[in-house]
């Protein structure tokens, strides 16, 4: 783990082989998947074959209730947050407002939204961060997103979301200082005005993870895999714990009677 900052942290454990083979196995598949997609000369066509790679990823490593998918989320107030590439539901409790190429989720139902870049630049940490903080500016069951860390006052009609932004190559040269990416990242949610977490996690293929909001990094190790391991495991146990604070989304508040004559009798 890279030291951003001065705060004390636990040694990381090493992962169980099971655990470590099964994440480079994943990170291969992630890499291969995108020189394939390099040569194809339609650029839309290589950006979604490189998030179709990353819905699949994360799709493998949840339990089999969560779905994934890309679309966008809409609160009951009928805002609407700009269009996701990934985003991570419980299919057994929600459903999307509309289900075609690209879903509309409730804003109750998202519990992680995933960005994915082929390379990120400081023009495109930016646009990142705007979505972002649009996502979180949503009013799941007509409230404010919890932003910061959890001090046990939540409630059950009071939503976290968890933002990701997932790069395959970075444009700095030095491609060993996770330090510089933590310090540019930094650098752009200042420049937005945007919170600490706006971007939960920052991932970069070969290059390593990063969390702005508690100033730390994880150096990928060659041939390891470990910061896109931390990267599932951090999305795992948000998922998992998240989804079970949750209410029920109140799909009536979207719904409404549907201009129905309802007659109500004694």
């Amino acid at each position: 783990m890279t030291e951003f900052s001065k705060k004390a942290r636990r040694p990381p454990r090493s992962p169980l082989p099971t655990f470590a083979t099964r994440f480079q196995a994943a990170a291969l598949r992630v890499s291969t998947a995108f020189l394939e997609s390099s040569s194809f000369q339609h650029a839309l066509t290589k950006g979604e074959e490189r998030e179709k790679t990353i819905a699949k990823f994360f799709k493998q490593n949840l339990p089999t209730t969560f779905q994934v998918s890309g679309g966008s989320a809409i609160d009951a107030n009928g805002t609407e947050s700009p269009q996701l590439d990934a985003m991570i539901f419980d299919g057994s409790r929600s459903i999307p407002i509309y289900d075609g190429d690209a879903v509309i989720l409730p804003a109750e139902a998202i519990l992680v939204s995933i960005e994915v870049k082929s390379k990120v630049a400081s023009e495109e940490l930016r646009r990142s961060i705007r979505a972002a903080e649009n996502l979180k500016s949503l009013l799941p069951f007509k409230r404010e997103v919890i932003r910061g860390g959890r001090d046990g006052t939540s409630r059950a009609d009071q939503c976290r979301f968890f933002h990701v932004l997932f790069a395959y190559e970075s444009d700095l040269v030095d491609d060993t200082d996770l330090s510089k990416e933590h310090k540019r990242l930094k650098e752009a949610i200042e420049a937005e005005g945007a919170g600490a977490d706006a971007v939960d996690r920052l991932y970069i293929a070969k290059k390593g993870l990063v969390n702005a909001a508690d100033s730390y990094g994880i150096r990928e190790h060659e041939g390891t895999a470990n910061a896109l391991m931390a990267l599932s495991m951090d999305t795992l146990n948000f998922t998992l714990r998240e989804n079970r604070n949750r209410k029920d989304v109140p799909y009536q508040q979207y719904s409404g009677t549907m201009g129905l004559d309802i007659e109500r009798y004694k």
